[in-house]
């Protein structure tokens, strides 16, 4: 069995497809390389079927509704779920069953919360491989160490932000709609050989912190977690600093977002950062 958008079938048939993006990029040690940009792009293909042949109709007219709408539905598989939108979508009765209807679908799983963007400054996002990534990262692909646990309700994932130049690097992550009231948000940096909690902080307060570091155990003369907001609308950081507010940009994906900043020096640093998003639902704005 498995369901969409809440809507449950049987399942005859079940592909998965990873298709990686890449783009060109150029390196000066290495010249012009294709790296990924947005991770991978994973594809469904799946053919389900109804033995409820009395409520069919109702069942497909939903599925038509979310594919023409191209409405952002999770797909529950045995494997785990997706958030996912219908690219292709096909009926047919089988021949034989005259009581048995089918559909086949081509589901593409879309980006959705855990979204990273740099939001402004130079810093080049990549993951933990260190391949380059460019202005904006998936971390539910790749090489981020992305822990997903659903019992817990919480996702972990790490990445890098290189920078060469001085200057604010506003760092802007998606998230869900449903956070955890008390604590959803928890920053780790390491000094290049640690691990170390930097902080935590609620919708609009910062609840702990200690020292931010760079990979080489330096840390930046300034830096703070930015209050929750919409995207599309300005906010400050948690300590209420004027210097320091951002704007959450119109970048496809949740609607919610959070963040941090940090003063890059003039030479360049490398941050390797662990984010901790706690939430109390799965329920998640997508937005074009």
């Amino acid at each position: 069995m498995a369901k969409l958008n809440n809507i449950e079938f049987y399942m005859a048939a079940y592909e998965r497809t990873t298709t990686p993006q890449v783009s060109q990029v150029e390196i000066p040690q290495y010249g012009t390389v294709g790296v990924p940009q947005m991770g991978n792009t994973r594809t469904y293909r799946i053919e389900g079927w109804f033995y409820d042949t009395s409520n069919y109709e109702t069942y497909m007219a939903q599925i038509r509704s979310i594919a023409d709408n191209q409405q952002v539905v999770w797909f529950e598989a045995p494997e785990a779920t997706f958030p996912v939108r219908i690219l292709t979508l096909d009926e047919w009765r089988a021949p034989g069953q005259p009581y048995t209807w089918h559909f086949i679908a081509t589901l593409m799983e879309v980006p959705y919360w855990g979204n990273t963007i740099r939001n402004t400054g130079t810093a080049m996002l990549a993951d933990i491989s260190g391949d380059i990534a460019g202005n904006q990262i998936n971390p539910r692909f790749g090489y981020f160490l992305y822990d997903y646990q659903p019992t817990s309700r919480s996702v972990i994932y790490e990445f890098y932000a290189k920078t060469n130049t001085s200057g604010p690097q506003k760092i802007e992550i998606c998230i869900p709609n449903l956070v955890i009231a008390s604590a959803p948000f928890m920053l780790h940096t390491y000094t290049g050989t640690t691990l170390t909690s930097t902080a935590h902080w609620t919708s609009g307060t910062l609840t702990g912190s200690t020292t931010f570091y760079f990979t080489d155990g330096t840390s930046p003369t300034a830096w703070a977690p930015f209050k929750v907001g919409q995207r599309g609308s300005s906010y400050s950081n948690v300590t209420n600093a004027a210097s320091a507010q951002i704007y959450y940009s119109m970048s496809y994906g949740p609607s919610w977002r959070t963040g941090f900043y940090y003063n890059a020096p003039t030479t360049e640093r490398y941050l390797r950062a662990r984010i901790t998003i706690r939430y109390s639902g799965d329920y998640t704005t997508n937005v074009p």
